[in-house]
């Protein structure tokens, strides 16, 4: 069957329904009649009707959406205009909000003059409150920095994935708490580590690696996914196992495992010129058996499989 054809009459149908649920205060319903209506014909006065039918039914976001299909039309307007900067209000959209108050609340002359210094208001209001809000989760941010070592991994990585939202400024003080920790996860380690990185920071730190006290400047190190080691391990895996998809998904996720746990001194480990016998030793340990033409030397495998059993202790 084909797509179901709409009648132009169907049009004032929806239309009528749906002024007749606003009437009644039922959103919910208004907006699906609206949106039915708006299908067959994008008009503009659809368009405020199901807006505001939005607004009134807390789906702000969805509401500025249908807003900006017609914005050219609420600018046209200063009664509409004002709705339009509401919803952006609304929607924490403070910059662009600005600017359309700046830009009006100068005309005193205006009938809605007061309105605007109504929104003025209460844009300054709303960024205080934000503020507040970002001010209150950054103090929890730090607190649960401070004590990364007193819950799970898996709270570990789920703390530290919202370190970011912290200042430069607030990581360097909770960062050598974390870097020093032997009860941090590695993991958790390298990726602030990575964040203190992208920020360029040049402060110097001491870094608990495998029991070993180190001394790092994230501002002097090369982000994991640039480092020559794990670019240069990646393409040898690719090369060898590329007629096996398969295993050369295997061998690479175990690889970038091992290279995050050995980050940043993955180097001191993995040395120039032996980087494929750790690709041929990892994937002899997911495979099982590679083919003799592939084998590494004996010491080779024992040196690669020293350390990954030193990683496995590790974690």
């Amino acid at each position: 069957m084909g797509n179901k054809i709409e009648f132009p009459k169907n049009y004032a149908i929806y239309t009528n329904k749906a002024l007749k649920s606003l009437q009644s205060n039922n959103y919910e319903e208004a907006i699906s009649y609206l949106k039915k209506a708006y299908t067959i014909k994008d008009d503009e006065s659809i368009n405020v009707l199901l807006v505001s039918a939005l607004f009134q039914n807390d789906r702000i976001r969805e509401a500025l959406e249908m807003a900006e299909e017609k914005k050219a039309f609420y600018e046209n307007n200063e009664r509409r205009l004002l709705v339009y900067v509401e919803l952006l209000l609304a929607n924490n959209n403070f910059l662009r909000a600005q600017k359309y108050i700046d830009e009006n609340s100068k005309g005193a002359d205006s009938p809605y003059y007061e309105t605007w210094l109504k929104l003025d208001q209460e844009l300054y209001l709303k960024r205080k409150e934000t503020e507040r809000q970002q001010r209150e989760k950054e103090e929890v941010s730090l607190k649960q920095l401070f004590s990364l070592a007193s819950v799970s991994h898996e709270e570990q990585f789920n703390i530290i994935s919202q370190a970011d939202r912290l200042s430069t400024q607030q990581l360097q003080k909770v960062s050598p708490s974390v870097f020093n920790n032997p009860y941090v996860h590695p993991l958790a380690k390298s990726s602030l580590l990575s964040i203190l990185i992208e920020r360029k920071d040049t402060k110097k730190y001491s870094y608990n690696w495998f029991e070993e006290s180190k001394v790092i400047v994230p501002s002097q190190i090369t982000p994991f996914d640039k480092h020559e080691t794990v670019l240069t391990l990646h393409e040898i895996a690719r090369q060898v196992y590329e007629q096996n998809p398969s295993l050369f998904e295997l061998v690479t996720n175990e690889l970038k495992f091992i290279l995050l746990m050995l980050f940043p001194f993955i180097e001191e480990v993995i040395t120039k010129g032996k980087e494929k016998e750790w690709v041929l030793a990892i994937g002899e340990r997911v495979e099982g058996s590679v083919p003799n033409e592939l084998q590494t030397s004996q010491s080779d495998k024992e040196i690669i499989n020293k350390w990954i059993n030193k990683i496995q202790e590790e974690m």
